[in-house]
């Protein structure tokens, strides 16, 4: 156990702390962009102010928009951004705060996952919550619902609908043994299918006698579900550690929920760490964690067929380009083609991608970009930070169309109490 808690504090230290810490005091002058002409009439006020682009999920008709910040609801706006309706789910626990992840249907309605985080109480008792799986009508209405009785609040990580309409989830999950008694045990990657009735067809679970859990996973429609696992176990499915510290998996999981293959990789990977393209497999790795990388590419049967050195500083690589394999750092979005080749490189300086949206005469990029510190809490030891969601828009020779920004600082850190400081973020590192 002092194992585990060890590699966790020094994995969050290295990097979540000095790795972002190190990217942030290479500039301590935080600005905000300027904007440059306006956003296309389209995107209305309605959209912009409730978020609908970067966290709504878009179908055909307009927006579904899991709302949980003041109760449990999920939103349907139409494409105007105007709110057509929204529901209540509780599942029997109104005092819970779910985590909702939604997956639109082709009937117009939706399958929602629900998730709620373990915590403890004033009185030293655990609150622990069911997963649950839902599949709802165009209206929001509870058509069928299965509840994961026992499982860990990560053990529905993602979810896919299959073209049949059956539903895959993956994620990971303690032993359901002790997981009720409050004791922290080994977890492993679970896989489950339900049919498109709501029942249990099949569930798997992978991983040896330590800790094993789940970065990313993306769905391969006819092919399965490639996902970016960290392994501590040294026996087991993947038997990828050698000392019960962490290692980096890129493994493929059939539609039936077996095991093709899986890659073990000893350099760093994250949860951005992998894409799918013209049905290849790209891995963005960190060597020695500095400020070189592999970009390799495999093949959906894990034959190995090329990597190329990147020395670009702070790659991340951004899911959804049809166009390419789609690489940010420090200064540029890269695009690259299926034989690692780059295609075109595009100077990039509003703050980190968050997500990119291709439409018919543009793509737009949204991003978050740092304008400030905040005061902050003696006791909290990461920086508060003043950010703006910047919408830019660029044409397919990557040029900058439009660009407009907004203000999204959570309200919580707008409200500085007397004894608040300001950490500036060059003394740190």
């Amino acid at each position: 156990m002092k194992k585990v808690v060890l590699y966790l504090l020094c994995f969050v230290v290295l990097m979540g702390g000095l790795t972002s810490c190190k990217k942030e005091t290479l500039n301590t002058k935080y600005n905000a962009v300027k904007n440059i002409s306006s956003l296309p009439k389209d995107y209305t006020k309605s959209i912009i102010n409730n978020d609908l682009l970067l966290n709504g999920i878009k179908v055909s008709n307009g927006y579904f928009y899991g709302k949980t910040d003041k109760g449990n609801f999920v939103q349907f706006y139409d494409l105007n951004g105007t709110l057509v309706w929204e529901k209540e789910y509780n599942f029997g626990n109104p005092d819970e705060t779910y985590y909702f992840n939604i997956v639109p249907l082709n009937d117009g309605g939706f399958i929602l996952s629900a998730n709620s985080s373990t915590h403890q109480l004033s009185d030293g008792s655990w609150v622990y919550t069911n997963p649950i799986i839902t599949k709802c009508d165009k209206a929001g209405d509870i058509e069928w619902m299965y509840e994961y009785k026992g499982f860990s609040d990560t053990a529905l990580q993602n979810v896919f609908v299959l073209s049949n309409g059956d539903v895959i989830t993956i994620g990971y999950t303690e032993s359901t043994e002790t997981k009720t008694t409050g004791v922290v045990s080994p977890s492993k990657i679970y896989l489950s299918k339900l049919t498109s009735e709501g029942k249990l067809v099949t569930e798997k679970y992978y991983g040896g006698s330590d800790y094993d859990s789940l970065f990313h996973a993306e769905y391969i429609e006819g092919k399965g579900i490639v996902a970016t696992i960290n392994s501590q176990s040294t026996d087991g499915t993947f038997s990828a550690s050698k000392d019960g510290y962490g290692v980096s998996v890129v493994a493929l999981f059939d539609e039936s929920l077996k095991l093709s293959w899986y890659e073990k990789f000893d350099e760093y990977l994250t949860d951005d760490s992998v894409s799918v393209y013209k049905d290849n497999i790209y891995i963005l790795s960190g060597v020695n964690f500095g400020d070189k990388y592999h970009l390799s590419q495999y093949d959906l049967n894990d034959n190995f067929i090329k990597k190329v050195l990147l020395s670009d500083k702070g790659l991340h690589m951004i899911s959804g380009c049809n166009n390419g394999i789609l690489l940010q750092s420090d200064t540029a979005l890269n695009v690259y083609d299926e034989n690692l080749n780059i295609k075109s490189k595009i100077p990039f300086d509003a703050g980190t991608v968050e997500k990119m949206i291709e439409c018919k005469d543009y793509f737009l990029v949204l991003s978050t970009n740092i304008t400030g510190t905040l005061p902050q809490p003696p006791y909290i030891s990461s920086i508060w930070f003043s950010t703006e969601l910047v919408y830019s828009g660029y044409d397919d020779k990557g040029r900058l169309l439009w660009r407009e920004a907004y203000d999204s600082t959570p309200e919580a850190f707008k409200h500085p109490q007397e004894d608040w400081i300001t950490i500036d973020p060059s003394v740190i590192g």
